[in-house]
């Protein structure tokens, strides 16, 4: 091959070569010394040992034997960090092979070195990303281990919580039920017998008596949609008898306070298929809690209607109370949350209502939302599955249902 050519090829590469006798003495060069001996080495090589030329293999020297001797093909050492001028570091492979010697024809040894740094970069870096990546996959699994204990340990207090609430909420229902059907008994018997402040002070005991039943059966509530043990009994069932249902308790407060609750049910519409008492319960909830931050005086509505879709009924509760602040919005349906308005009003309850109210509209496939007016009310819609779908004409207007 033309010397030229073959110079040609070992800049490209970026290789060099030394002819080593068998004394290991370098006899001859070609290529960039540099790449050969690094930037450390000055002067002539030719005459100078190998292994003074090269550290990197110093500790080889029976391997350089085994390849002077034939009993090794080659001796190859990769990936070899040096130090250039600049103090950058770069990266050769060191190629030691036995081959006859052309002025002499004696069998010396062929040192050839290729600068291979942007290989050895790249090696560099992809090791040094999966040392990063095998850390990283280890603190993964630590923090795994750490958040099975703790999910452990928080399964566990969720556990002995509603434990405990379902055994106290019993046990302090029980005598109370006593103490509401003594009061009763006192109520009916105890007009002729009893002072007009004594039957008042009966009054506020009743009232006491009811919001502690109250609570006590939001927490049982709470305790078994947490545990996965509230159970629901689905019927068909039309949603006027639930509302009814729901404003018979509610119509003594809505008196007391002089309000006025306006309900639009369309006729013809299908039947829900809900728990009775369970949507008694949502549907009493939403109208509670409308009645309290109405005003006396003030207006509620409730209005049902289906979806677009049929499948549903939507209904709807609106009040003229304040609204809902923007900084307690996102934590409304939470357990145990009461707003602002809610403690400077000193409106009783336990922060559970709407927190059951969501889990139970939910236990029935419906959503819960509500749309906000500040300083001019609130209205909160529930969706309700029917039993047949609706079926809509193009016009919107509500075609003749069937119920099963």
């Amino acid at each position: 091959m033309n010397s030229s050519i073959a110079q040609l090829i070992f800049s490209e590469q970026r290789m060099a070569y030394a002819l080593v006798d068998q004394e290991w003495i370098v006899q001859d060069v070609s290529g960039d010394p540099a790449i050969l001996w690094g930037e450390s080495t000055q002067g002539n090589p030719i005459g100078q040992s190998l292994l003074a030329l090269v550290p990197e293999l110093v500790g080889n020297e029976e391997a350089v034997r085994g390849v002077q001797n034939g009993d090794m093909e080659r001796l190859r050492l990769e990936s070899v960090n040096r130090t250039d001028a600049q103090g950058n570091t770069c990266y050769v492979t060191l190629l030691l092979c036995a081959c006859r010697l052309p002025e002499c024809g004696e069998t010396g040894l062929l040192f050839l070195v290729q600068d291979v740094t942007e290989h050895g970069v790249v090696q560099q870096e992809l090791m040094q990303r999966h040392n990063e990546l095998r850390l990283l996959q280890q603190r993964m699994e630590w923090q795994n281990l750490e958040l099975a204990a703790s999910n452990t340990e928080l399964r566990l207090m969720n556990e002995i919580r509603s434990s405990f609430i379902s055994v106290a909420a019993h046990e302090l229902r029980t005598p109370l039920t006593s103490i509401y059907g003594f009061l009763e008994l006192l109520q009916d018997s105890g007009e002729d017998n009893l002072t007009a402040e004594q039957l008042e002070h009966l009054g506020w005991i009743e009232t006491s008596t009811e919001r502690l039943l109250t609570t006590l059966n939001e927490l049982l509530d709470a305790a078994r949609i947490d545990s996965d043990r509230l159970e629901l009994v689905l019927r068909p069932v039309s949603i006027d008898q639930v509302v009814d249902d729901a404003l018979l308790e509610l119509e003594p407060r809505l008196s007391a306070r002089r309000q006025h609750l306006d309900v639009e049910i369309p006729p013809d519409l299908p039947q829900a298929l809900c728990d009775p008492s369970r949507m008694e319960q949502v549907v009493g909830h939403l109208l509670s809690n409308a009645s309290k931050f109405t005003p006396d005086g003030g207006v509620l509505a409730l209005q049902v209607h289906p979806t677009k879709s049929g499948e549903f009924l939507c209904l709807s509760v609106a009040d003229q109370g304040d609204g809902i602040e923007e900084a307690e919005e996102n934590r409304l349906f939470e357990r145990f949350f009461r707003g602002e308005q809610v403690r400077k009003n000193g409106t009783a309850g336990a922060g559970l209502g709407l927190y059951i109210t969501r889990s139970l509209v939910e236990l029935h496939g419906g959503e819960i939302w509500y749309e906000n007016s500040p300083g001019h009310g609130s209205t909160f819609h529930i969706t309700i599955p029917v039993v047949e779908p609706v079926v809509l004409p193009q016009n919107g207007a509500m075609a003749a249902v069937v119920n099963g």
